[in-house]
């Protein structure tokens, strides 16, 4: 990782960044490793890519091999920069490598969300402005969200226009996307941002030994293959981890499955926009 430097000033696109939340009110379902597949992914075909760590929890920028408790600016300065003034004064965000560039999280994080909670006005545009300097820059930016329905989640989806949400193939998960898809993604798309498009559901970390996940890859076809697109699913692999580990994009192994990752692609970049099941 390369420190801190002003050369992603360089990248000139033609056109603003698509910005894409990877979101569901649920720890432990992979937001953050779905997030770390895409990004490494477009990074390595040459697009540049800014990634947003907006979990108090750092799993993210920790996975980057970030040490946040030594990272002056995190994104946590930017968003109270951006709570109190006009004009949003950025920060240099961190290089990882090539055409991968990422504003790092803090568990100060959740400190900051108190504060945006306590404003009387604009509190859930706050990501939205912090992050319209970058918005030329890159091709992409992802922004991992926090595990709740708090106000972070919120400003994550009035942020950007595209909308993943990862599922555990749990009940307790199929529940939790009940919440969220009527508490934070329909209530977001109809008072704050109208052009949010949840492009897809993702059954995550899918394990069809286990009964429990069979039936749950079940319930979420048979309640939503009418309503929204539902991705292949994801197997639990040990090398999806590995790769991770290693900081290297999923496709460096041959061997892993990548059906997933692929129709997610296909929906960001505007494919099918039919509905397919879980398999």
């Amino acid at each position: 990782m390369q420190s801190s430097n002003s050369y992603w000033f360089i990248w000139k696109e033609e056109t603003m960044a698509e910005t894409v939340a990877i979101a569901i009110q649920r720890g432990g379902v992979g937001k953050s490793f779905v997030t770390y597949a895409l990004a490494t992914d477009a990074a390595a075909r040459g697009e540049p890519v800014l990634i947003v760590d907006l979990d108090p929890q750092v799993s993210l920028s920790e996975m980057l091999g970030i040490q946040t408790t030594k990272t002056e600016e995190t994104f946590d300065t930017l968003l109270t920069r951006a709570a109190s003034a006009k004009e949003v004064q950025p920060i240099e965000p961190l290089v990882i490598s090539e055409n991968l560039c990422v504003l790092p999280g803090s568990i100060d994080m959740a400190v900051t969300e108190g504060y945006l909670a306590s404003l009387r006005f604009g509190r859930e545009t706050c990501v939205r402005r912090a992050l319209l300097p970058y918005q030329e820059h890159f091709r992409w930016i992802f922004i991992d969200c926090s595990p709740s329905l708090g106000i972070l989640t919120v400003n994550a989806l009035s942020a950007v226009r595209k909308l993943v949400v990862p599922i555990g193939t749990d009940f307790v998960s199929v529940r939790a996307l009940r919440k969220f898809l009527s508490f934070a993604y329909e209530a977001v798309k109809q008072e704050l941002n109208p052009e949010l498009e949840l492009v897809g559901i993702l059954p995550n970390k899918v394990d069809i030994r286990r009964s429990e996940d069979t039936s749950c890859l079940e319930e979420i076809q048979r309640e939503y293959q009418d309503k929204f697109h539902i991705f292949p699913a994801a197997r639990n692999l040990s090398g999806y981890s590995r790769a991770a580990a290693q900081r290297v994009p999923i496709r460096s192994d041959k061997d892993l499955d990548v059906q997933w990752l692929d129709a997610i692609w296909d929906r960001l970049q505007g494919g099918d926009h039919g509905t397919r099941a879980a398999k």
